[in-house]
């Protein structure tokens, strides 16, 4: 694991918790698109009392539109940023039955809160550093889900073939665009980008989610190198 990396990226999250919710759409191709994939494709009833894990819930945007649509299902936040979950407090402070945890991917454990019905994520796990923590992290999110249960990830993912890759950057850039110069894009977006962000190939992802033991996979949602995917315990 590499502390020095995982230290700038908790310090950017930190510093930058009270302007987040602004600068990802600026950032993130349709990223309410995204928030919204997520939610529909968690296959409860609306007023069932469903237990639910946000990881990386950032500053809530998420678990606000999960607890918006599931209005009974106790939420448990997850964020390796104190200013982050600060900042989710307030956004959240009119849902009842949320929970607030301070934790780190690679070394964080889910009891005694699991098991889950459901739980999600967005934009968050692609700074797991290598494809073996990535599988490790999955295998603690089905032994932390019921039967039945289900995983869903929106987030940065790569292609397995270089020339649809270099498409899907293309893409981004495009979007980008609209709110920034050429020279933010490259020196500020992408410089950060190569430095903290460690995404995984969308189709080895679903491998690994067969593999761990998961029933059922699918890709609910893709953009250029952003996508909405999970699987079924």
């Amino acid at each position: 694991m590499d502390t020095d990396r995982n230290r700038n990226i908790q310090n950017h999250f930190n510093n930058e918790a009270v302007i987040y919710d602004h600068v990802i759409t600026t950032v993130i191709p349709f990223y309410s698109q995204m928030i919204q994939t997520v939610v529909q494709n968690i296959p409860f009833a609306p007023h069932e009392p469903l237990k639910i894990a946000d990881l990386g819930c950032g500053t809530g945007t998420l678990s606000a539109a999960v607890k918006q649509h599931f209005t009974n299902a106790r939420l448990v936040c997850y964020d390796f940023s104190e200013n982050m979950l600060q900042q989710a407090k307030q956004n959240l402070s009119n849902f009842e039955g949320v929970q607030y945890l301070l934790a780190e991917f690679n070394t964080m454990r889910f009891e005694p809160q699991a098991p889950f019905h459901a739980i999600v994520s967005s934009l968050a796990l692609h700074h797991l550093e290598t494809d073996e923590d990535k599988r490790r992290f999955y295998r603690k999110v089905y032994e932390a889900l019921l039967p039945g249960g289900v995983f869903i990830n929106a987030d940065a993912v790569l292609s397995a073939h270089n020339e649809w890759q270099n498409t899907n950057i293309a893409l981004w850039k495009q979007f980008m665009r609209r709110f920034y110069p050429d020279d933010e894009i490259e020196n500020r977006w992408f410089e950060r980008f190569k430095h903290e962000d460690r995404p995984g190939v969308l189709m080895h992802q679903l491998q690994w989610f067969t593999q761990t033991g998961f029933s059922y996979t699918d890709v609910f949602w893709k953009y250029g190198n952003f996508a909405v995917y999970g699987a079924v315990k």
